[in-house]
């Protein structure tokens, strides 16, 4: 929310579930907020977010991602020879899983940081003083 000059229209955008790129929201140098510049400034203070932002991305368009992980060695063994599952089981290890768990906690605990400095910024609204540029 400090990366537009708007931080108020912003957050009732944000909470009326329509598509940010519909607002044509800028940040303050005026580029347009879309996934690349939000995950490269929340990349600053958290490296690791941009690796999964690229391998996660993946599965949400249809990708080598989806192959990948669909296809395997055919268990004939023969040279070429691949085999295709889909369905409820998968050849994940447990760790993966955790690992995924990680990393949905950590953003979500991000999230609470960026919402209470989003608090902090509208009680000073409130109490008339602005605080537009200050990082929350």
């Amino acid at each position: 929310m400090w990366l537009v000059k708007d931080p108020q229209g912003f957050a009732e955008s944000f909470v009326s579930d329509k598509p940010i790129r519909k607002y044509k929201y800028k940040d303050k140098a005026g580029r347009p907020l879309h996934d690349t510049l939000l995950v490269e400034q929340l990349a600053v203070a958290n490296p690791w977010v941009k690796k999964v932002y690229d391998r996660m991305s993946g599965y949400v368009h249809l990708s080598a991602s989806h192959m990948h992980n669909a296809l395997s060695a055919s268990e004939s063994g023969e040279r070429g020879r691949f085999q295709m599952a889909i369905g409820k089981s998968d050849e994940y290890p447990d760790s993966s899983w955790r690992e995924l768990i990680a990393c949905f906690r950590h953003i979500t605990l991000l999230l609470r940081q960026r919402m209470k400095g989003y608090v902090e910024y509208k009680n000073e609204m409130i109490a008339g003083r602005s605080s537009q540029t200050r990082k929350p």
